[in-house]
Order: structure tokens, then C-alpha cells, then sequence
């Protein structure tokens, strides 16, 4: 009786690797192993194929983005997710996504470039998730039975400052202000752009830098377009619970939006919440 399956040959998944700019990476903690294949080359991962150690891949990562190396490596329950935005020497940057498939003992996924991930979930703006993808997002990440914290963060007055610089202008601050909260929080935190000038960011409450801390980091000087800035914010938080007793993600978000408008927030100081030339 004939065979009429057609199988997958070692050559001709290189190939369509190759093609796409994909590669696929297997993690081994124990032995301290990183598999690769595909277009490694291509993503700047040559170094490191076809395999290497834990120090290889650090070491490769730019300085600045070793705190997402680690990620990458760091051991999770099965089931647990990888999603990391990581930038190599001599390559561009590439988005690493994989599953952890055993307790501590393996985890597996793909490197591709990011602008392969790029599509509708992500703000345009800033490169955080939009309101939507957020909210998908979340309602998983609650799935994990830990105390979560959600903060949201509401940029005051930008009226006034798309009406002193003009809406391109403004635009240059809400995109800063996307940064310095992904600066402010541990990688693999869940960071949105949910409205025009609102921000939210989900994380272990273990984890969480706290309202005011976040306040600190969101509200230093800018200078735009001549203009020093002085940006100020309402940031209002909750905390919930994960596993089976978790909220709805868009219930809990709207918690968050309305403890904004609930929480006292701090008088603004002379010279706060202004432009200046």
C-alpha cells in the first residue's frame, strides 16, 4: 500500500526558513544550549548558530538590551510565554516568540524581524499595543494566579499642547512619554496605548515600579520644536487577582481609568504642567 503523505525534509525547511526570514530556536536551561536554524545570518544570529551558550547569546545582545536577553532565558512553567524585542550586534531588530514546553527543561519558538510583527495590534505612534490587542492580551496574562497591577496614566492638557506645537509636535511628546514608560517597566510588561493621551501597563504586582515611581519617570522635562516641556499626568492604579478569580481584562481596565479620575493626584509645582521657550 503506497505512502501518499508528503513529509518535511531537514532541506526543505531550511529553505523556507531561509525564504522568510525566520528562524527557530529550542532552549535547553540544563545544558546550558541555544538550538538555531533557518535564516540566522539574516537576523544577525550567525555567531551563535547552530548553537551556543547562554554567556554567547548575552554577550551578543547590544549592551542595552541584555535585560531582554535574560527573558529570553529565563526558566517558566510550561505553558509559559516568551515575547521579547531584541536588538543584535550587526543585526536588526527581531522579535523572539516561543513556549516554555516542560517545567524548566525546554522552550522553543521563532526569531523573526519585528516588522514582521508589525500589524494593527501595535500604535502606531508609539509601538505599544493598542487598546484592543491590550485588552486580548491582558485577559490572558490574567490567567496567571498572581496579584497583577494595572496603571494607567492620563497625559494632561494635550490640547493646549497640540494648539502651542501643532498636532506633529505634540505627537514627538505622547511617543516619549510611550518610551519612558516602557524604560519604567520590567520586560515582558503588558504596555498599551488605550486612548489618545492615556497609557496603561499590566505587570506582577511583585514586579510593578508603582504609581509613583511611574509618575516620577513620566513626568520629567522635555524639550520639543524650542519648547521646554514640563509634562504632568493623573495615574490612577488597581490590583487583581490571577488564575480562576480574575476580572474580566476591559472590566479591570475601566477600574483603572476610573480610579484615575477618583485619586487625588499632586498639585502641580510652579513651572509644572507648562511650556516654556
Amino acid at each position: 500500500m503506497s505512502n501518499d503523505r508528503w513529509m518535511w525534509d531537514a532541506t526543505a525547511t531550511l529553505e523556507a526558513l531561509g525564504a522568510a526570514d525566520i528562524a527557530l530556536w529550542v532552549w535547553e536551561p540544563e545544558k546550558d544550549r541555544l538550538r538555531l536554524t533557518g535564516a540566522t545570518r539574516a537576523l544577525g544570529l550567525g555567531p551563535l548558530a547552530p548553537e551556543c551558550s547562554s554567556a554567547a547569546l548575552r554577550a551578543l545582545a547590544l549592551p542595552q538590551d541584555r535585560a531582554q536577553a535574560d527573558e529570553v532565558l529565563r526558566l517558566q512553567q510550561p505553558g509559559g510565554e516568551v515575547a521579547v524585542r531584541l536588538r543584535m550586534r550587526g543585526g536588526g531588530v527581531c522579535i523572539w516568540r516561543g513556549v516554555w514546553l516542560e517545567d524548566g527543561v525546554r522552550a522553543s519558538g521563532v526569531v523573526a524581524p519585528e516588522i514582521k510583527f508589525a500589524a494593527s495590534d501595535q500604535d502606531a505612534l508609539t509601538g505599544l499595543l493598542d487598546r484592543r490587542s491590550f485588552i486580548a492580551r491582558a485577559r490572558e496574562r490574567l490567567q496567571s494566579p498572581a496579584t497583577h497591577e494595572l496603571i494607567v496614566a492620563d497625559l494632561d492638557r494635550l490640547r493646549r499642547l497640540n494648539e502651542a506645537l501643532g498636532h506633529e509636535r505634540a505627537d514627538l511628546v505622547l511617543a516619549a512619554l510611550g518610551s519612558r514608560l516602557a524604560a519604567a517597566f520590567p520586560p515582558g510588561a503588558l504596555l498599551a496605548r488605550v486612548g489618545e493621551d492615556e497609557f496603561a501597563a499590566l505587570c506582577p504586582k511583585a514586579e510593578s515600579p508603582g504609581a509613583d515611581a511611574l509618575r516620577r519617570a513620566l513626568e520629567q522635562p522635555l524639550r520639543v520644536a524650542g519648547f521646554d516641556i514640563h509634562p504632568t499626568l493623573s495615574i490612577g492604579a488597581v490590583e487583581a487577582p490571577g488564575g480562576e478569580d480574575a476580572p474580566e481584562a476591559a472590566e479591570l481596565l475601566r477600574r483603572a481609568e476610573l480610579a484615575v479620575e477618583i485619586r487625588p493626584q499632586p498639585r502641580p509645582r510652579r513651572g509644572r504642567g507648562r511650556l516654556r521657550p
